[in-house]
């Protein structure tokens, strides 16, 4: 497994602080998805505080988790949801910090 972030190179959506609390959860997420059989693409919802991220854990190679898997880190946003008027948050899929990889 390979580490692929930098904690002195974050983007502006996290901090250091909450990437070392939410790093070790996201490991174990990531452990899970690698060695089960399963859909090629998971979603976690995490948490620090009353901020939320989703952990996007995936088999780059199509589901069977013999090639390289990965797993990013999003931002999420409040939004209004139109058929109830309720909040509703969703996943800002333009920024993400890419935590792990791993290739058999």
């Amino acid at each position: 497994m390979k580490k692929e972030y930098d904690y002195d190179n974050l983007p502006d959506f996290i901090t250091k602080d909450e990437m070392i609390e939410l790093v070790p959860q996201a490991l174990e997420y990531f452990k899970d998805f690698v060695l089960a059989e399963g859909d090629e693409e998971e979603y976690f919802e995490m948490w620090v505080g009353d901020k939320a991220f989703d952990l996007n854990v995936w088999d780059e190679e199509g589901g069977d988790r013999s090639g390289r898997c990965s797993a990013s880190l999003y931002p999420t946003f409040e939004t209004i949801r139109e058929d109830t008027g309720g909040t509703w948050r969703e996943t800002d899929g333009e920024q993400w910090v890419t935590l792990f990889s791993w290739s058999k």
